[in-house]
């Protein structure tokens, strides 16, 4: 697939994912809410063992994602942000071409970790594992 071709293609996976967002809502699979609660330092060290790379920060769980490209790593932040508006959670993110740095932490909660960001790291993980095969 040439160049051309595939930057088409993730603008139109990007545009339809982006289409997708009127239909989000804050409703997990089995359409409950997920409610947020602050994780103990225990509870975000036995997170830190099931997800791989995330390290705490300032308060913050945070990770870096390096991809291809800039369209892979665009790519990857629709698809999330998608994902993200449906739990009803956002992450902090900065993009420079290639590299996605990330930042959870639950304002709502007090400026804490919280278990909404453990799924979304888990959701961020996921997607990026799909993207890099």
């Amino acid at each position: 697939m040439n160049r051309r071709v595939f930057l088409s293609s993730v603008l139109v996976i990007s545009y339809e994912l982006t289409r997708l967002l009127a239909n989000a809502s804050s409703f997990t699979p089995d359409n409950t809410i997920m409610s947020g609660h602050k994780l103990s330092d225990q509870e975000i060290e036995s997170a830190l063992n099931t997800l791989q790379g995330w390290t705490v920060k300032d308060g913050k769980l945070c990770k870096d994602f390096q991809f291809r490209n800039f369209a892979e790593a665009l790519g990857w932040m629709v698809n999330v942000g998608v994902q993200a508006e449906a739990l009803g959670h956002h992450p902090e993110w900065f993009n420079a071409y290639s590299l996605v740095k990330v930042s959870l932490l639950t304002y709502d909660l007090g400026h804490v970790i919280s278990n909404l960001d453990v799924e979304l790291a888990k959701i961020m993980d996921k997607t990026a594992n799909t993207i890099k095969k």
